[in-house]
């Protein structure tokens, strides 16, 4: 898939975007999946590897600045999650994020891993905020 416009988009909104973020959108960008929610049954939930959506609806800030500072390194949006309600983002290393306001967790080690633990309801793990006993720190 011809990541182009998605690249653009970032950029314009001061993203960094690592080869594993172009990586990731050439395979799945503008997959949506709908599943069962995993917590809550008869409902179901939903994410989007859509960055173009992700970046006009959200505030950036929150991505480039808190949850960066949060996990110790950059981040670059990659979409949606939970009914729109929660951002995707990914590090250079290729983990993915999850944050809505100050809430922001661990999701998976990649984007294969990151739409296993979404579609399984598995239990991701929470980041505290900065100086809160756990928080990561930027060296």
């Amino acid at each position: 898939m011809d990541t182009t416009g998605y690249e653009q988009v970032l950029r314009k909104e001061g993203f960094e975007i690592p080869a594993c973020v172009i990586a990731l959108l050439q395979e799945f960008g503008g997959l949506r999946i709908v599943h069962p929610h995993a917590k809550v049954p008869g409902e179901t939930d939903d994410f989007i590897f859509e960055v173009v959506k992700a970046t006009f609806f959200t505030r950036n800030g929150w991505v480039k600045g808190n949850y960066s500072h949060r996990v110790g390194k950059k981040l670059c949006r990659v979409g949606e999650a939970s009914n729109a309600h929660m951002i995707l983002a990914m590090s250079s290393d290729g983990e993915v994020f999850g944050g809505f306001d100050d809430f922001l967790c661990y999701i998976g080690s990649s984007g294969d891993d990151a739409i296993e633990a979404l579609c399984s309801g598995r239990d991701v793990r929470e980041i505290p905020q900065l100086g809160q006993a756990g928080g990561w720190l930027l060296d």
